[in-house]
């Protein structure tokens, strides 16, 4: 665990009075005890400080490195090289006061749990490392539709691909376009079907082109809006890309398992529906606002239609 630590952190030098000669990483991002060992077998005070070995005379410095034996061949050799690197470092790299630990990934705040957990998942888990869990974790969403913006993150939905590599034997053609070949990133970012419904959908909701990132979906996410929203009209921003794949996706499955489709402007009023819904029942809109704004798209979306009831 220590080497693990020292990959994220680092000393900055004082005088060398808390920090290990053999053992700590404080000199290049090397342990000397690593590089150097056979001279560090045959160190006296194998225990010492940076502190006990550094002597100043003046504006130079020098180096006492007592030894329990003379050494001899190959040992000898790296107490040479030990001494130029020691040599070579200039006396302002030791600049008066006690040395301190610097926490790289956070060097304001310093070291914490939180923050060598979040390094190490990183390593373990990079594709996570710019995971945008503000954006797919919301709260005035259903949980269900954010697990599965969650899946479409990771590309996890049952789409054919998907379903194919799992063993299935399956034509592997899309249900919206009737045209390519069903992926993650097809239905959502590529299918001219899905496409012109986000197309219309950007007549009622400040959103940019789908297309912008077509290979995928994933990187759309990335890249969406995450600041708090301050009217009603960010917090329909904030929301659409749920209400799209989400009403994108249950449309899929109507034609695929039911084998019953809608017009385009239908689903479109579907997703106002949708962000309708969950902005009322969070409470970050006016109600009254919201329904206006349902109603100004149902009129737009089917202008020669009287309907009657609720919007």
């Amino acid at each position: 665990m220590k080497e693990v630590f020292w990959r994220f952190a680092q000393v900055e030098q004082g005088r060398g009075i808390w920090t290990s000669f053999w053992s700590d990483v404080w000199i290049e991002g090397r342990c000397l005890a690593d590089e150097f060992p056979r001279v560090a077998a045959a160190a006296e005070l194998p225990n010492s400080r940076v502190a006990d070995i550094l002597n100043f005379v003046g504006d130079r410095i020098f180096w006492d490195l007592p030894l329990k034996v003379n050494l001899r061949g190959g040992a000898e050799r790296e107490r040479v090289n030990l001494m130029n690197l020691l040599d070579s470092l200039p006396s302002s790299s030791f600049p008066a006061g006690p040395e301190r630990l610097r926490w790289n990934p956070s060097p304001a705040s310093g070291f914490s749990v939180k923050s060598m957990f979040q390094q190490l998942a990183i390593e373990r888990f990079p594709r996570e490392a710019n995971f945008p869990h503000k954006v797919i974790w919301q709260q005035i969403v259903p949980s269900k539709v954010c697990i599965f913006m969650w899946m479409v993150y990771h590309k996890k939905i049952a789409t054919v691909d998907n379903l194919k590599r799992k063993g299935w034997c399956l034509a592997n053609r899309c249900a919206l376009c009737e045209a390519d070949e069903e992926t993650v990133d097809h239905i959502f970012c590529q299918c001219n079907f899905a496409v012109e419904i986000w197309n219309i959908l950007r007549n009622f909701v400040d959103i940019g082109d789908i297309r912008a990132n077509v290979t995928d979906i994933a990187e759309t996410l990335r890249t969406w809006p995450v600041s708090t929203p301050e009217n009603s009209k960010q917090w329909c921003t904030r929301i659409a890309l749920h209400a799209y794949c989400w009403t994108v996706w249950l449309e899929r499955n109507s034609r695929t398992f039911n084998d019953e489709k809608i017009p385009q402007r239908v689903i479109v009023y579907k997703i106002g529906r949708a962000i309708h819904s969950w902005l009322t029942a969070g409470k970050k809109v006016d109600v009254f606002d919201a329904g206006t704004w349902l109603i100004t798209m149902k009129n737009r979306l089917f202008p020669n239609t009287v309907f009657f009831g609720p919007a």
